[in-house]
């Protein structure tokens, strides 16, 4: 019960950090930055794009890296599954890991399961559930 309520405090307070989601010139969305990988496989025909080996990408004040990530960028979405020792930081202070990440990129959503381990400066959590980490007016939910 008490790890359940630890959960959820950390859930709320990795939700209410701000992703900002609109660059300052008009009305463009961040897109997220592919800083480092392996191998690429380059998607066409609405397929994704496959990163192999050591992926570090960015997006916005979110730096996150895995062994593996697929990038589907598609008219209405822009989201990637990432596979492998996830990890994120977020705002240079709290930590998440795992062993698979959904992420949002124009919802500002990320969605972390099996093994996950939630860190910030005063507590560590590790739970088998995965959290769902929405922008701040979304609630969040633990699965």
């Amino acid at each position: 019960m008490r790890a359940g309520l630890w959960v959820g405090i950390l859930c709320i307070v990795w939700g209410l950090l701000p992703l900002q989601t609109v660059v300052a010139q008009g009305n463009k969305k961040a897109k997220v930055k592919i800083v480092n990988a392996d191998s690429l496989l380059v998607g066409t025909l609405g397929k994704p794009s496959r990163f192999i080996g050591n992926v570090h990408m960015t997006h916005e004040n979110t730096l996150m890296w895995c062994d593996s990530l697929y990038q589907y960028e598609l008219p209405d979405s822009n989201y990637l599954e990432a596979f492998g020792h996830v990890r994120v930081i977020k705002n240079d202070s709290i930590r998440m890991s795992g062993d698979y990440m959904y992420y949002d990129a124009n919802k500002k959503l990320i969605q972390v399961r099996r093994n996950v381990t939630l860190e910030d400066p005063q507590m560590v959590l590790t739970t088998w559930v995965h959290c769902v980490f929405p922008k701040p007016d979304v609630p969040f939910s633990i699965a």
